[in-house]
């Protein structure tokens, strides 16, 4: 079904786009594998993302879908109550409030954005359950623990939608 690792935690990590500052921070290797099309999950949309710090590792993943998907890791234990808000995660007891966008990464079709000449191809063999689209930005953040705030820092939150929106 759908399967997430963690690979490498803590790393140093570099990310550039030409004409953009770069960004440089602690990372994290990760692999997510899904065994069957997405569209054969019944999964119509998946986000997740992370917080990192010297300090602190917060990371979530929610599946919206016929079978939902809701996973959380603090530190290093795993967590089933994570929750999804406008501008907040929450994963177990700890909060990281979404503030501004530092970076927008993408936002929009896939396929239109990495490969334009291909982008119409899919949708014209099989439909618009094979449409994807991707929002994937950096935010400044605060992070906080029992209602006491912890620090700032800065967190990336992705989400992917399969098919039409709904």
């Amino acid at each position: 079904m759908l399967q997430w690792e963690l690979v490498q935690l803590g790393s140093e990590a570099r990310f550039h786009e030409e004409g953009k500052p770069r960004l440089l921070g602690l990372g994290y290797g990760e692999r997510l594998i899904l065994r069957q099309p997405p569209w054969k999950l019944g999964i119509r949309k998946l986000s997740w993302g992370r917080y990192l710090s010297e300090r602190h590792f917060v990371m979530w993943l929610i599946a919206d879908g016929e079978l939902p998907i809701c996973y959380g890791i603090v530190g290093e234990g795993s967590r089933s109550d994570v929750t999804l808000g406008e501008n907040e995660v929450i994963v177990g007891g700890v909060r990281i409030q979404l503030q501004h966008k530092v970076r927008a990464i993408s936002d929009g079709d896939v396929l239109q954005h990495r490969h334009p000449s291909l982008s119409y191809l899919p949708i014209k063999l099989f439909g618009e359950k094979l449409k994807l689209t991707q929002s994937n930005a950096v935010h400044a953040c605060a992070l906080h623990s029992d209602g006491r705030h912890i620090e700032t820092g800065y967190a990336i939150a992705e989400t992917v939608r399969f098919g039409r929106d709904r």
